[in-house]
């Protein structure tokens, strides 16, 4: 029994630091060749394997027969908590592990399905390119740093987790979100984004300001305002950035930086995912 989250990790070489918050957890490993054991995990736990084809023995408690799986990168392996599944490999390989504490899978889950949260099972080698994509936001995101970058792990972290529900879930698809915000919670959320630009934000927080749980608030913010938390928390920023680079006494890292980008690149970079432009050119176009 291991969780991503424990020291040492057993039977893992930890290659990159984890990162913990919230109840989520995520990090880059390496697992040593494996001639057969037993793995069970404390939190509902995501392998993503990154490294070439090998093959994987697999037999979930309570099966007779061991199954044989080829495993390409990308594709992941899934185990619930507290089910044990015997594995075997041969070579090092390298996988994104993603865990999720029990207190994030209720926070997260039991409003979206109607107060249960619904069994998963234990699954190998699985390909589904929409979890893919979401478990590439994570890796980028670890990459970051500074006040919004844990918000945004905090935010991809309950969409993938909705997403291997509502796909593997035994308990069908979640109840659909009726209408938005309303205005005096758009107005409240709206305000409360706008003070704290380069503070460091979660969904729990958002959620807590105008009453709702993370499920309903994140698609009753997307109703409202037509975009995720995080996307509008990004557009805000750089709408204040833009206001600032209109001072050529501020340099355009220190707005970077008090805007909560983690460097003078990460802030150039959405900056123009936005804007179309850099910084600096937005200065100089205008100065």
């Amino acid at each position: 029994m291991f969780d991503f989250s424990s020291k040492p990790l057993p039977l893992w070489v930890r290659i990159g630091k984890p990162i913990a918050h919230q109840g989520l957890i995520v990090g880059e490993f390496e697992v040593p060749t494996n001639a057969g054991t037993w793995v069970g995990t404390s939190h509902l736990s995501m392998a993503v394997h990154r490294g070439e084809p090998f093959e994987l023995g697999w037999k979930p408690h309570g099966v007779l027969e061991p199954q044989r799986h080829v495993v390409n990168a990308g594709q992941f392996h899934l185990f619930p908590p507290d089910q044990f599944v015997h594995v075997d490999w041969t070579g090092n390989q390298r996988i994104f592990g993603v865990a999720f504490t029990q207190s994030f899978l209720e926070r997260t889950l039991v409003e979206a399905f109607g107060g249960r949260i619904p069994d998963l099972k234990p699954m190998v080698a699985v390909d589904n390119p929409v979890i893919g994509k979401l478990v590439d936001c994570l890796r980028q995101g670890m990459d970051e740093t500074g006040p919004a970058s844990l918000f945004y792990l905090d935010h991809i972290g309950a969409m993938l987790l909705l997403k291997l529900y509502e796909t593997f879930g035994d308990a069908g698809q979640p109840t659909p979100v009726i209408g938005g915000l309303g205005s005096s919670r758009q107005r409240r959320v709206v305000e409360y984004i706008e003070a704290r630009l380069g503070e460091e934000l979660n969904l729990g927080h958002l959620a807590a300001e105008v009453g709702l749980t993370r499920y309903h608030f994140i698609r009753a913010f997307r109703v409202s305002l037509g975009t995720s938390p995080f996307r509008y928390l990004n557009k805000r920023r750089i709408a204040r950035a833009q206001q600032l680079l209109l001072d050529p006494h501020l340099s355009i890292t220190e707005i970077g930086l008090t805007l909560g980008f983690s460097s003078h690149s990460h802030f150039t970079e959405t900056f123009r995912k936005i804007t179309g432009t850099t910084p600096s050119q937005f200065r100089k176009d205008r100065l």
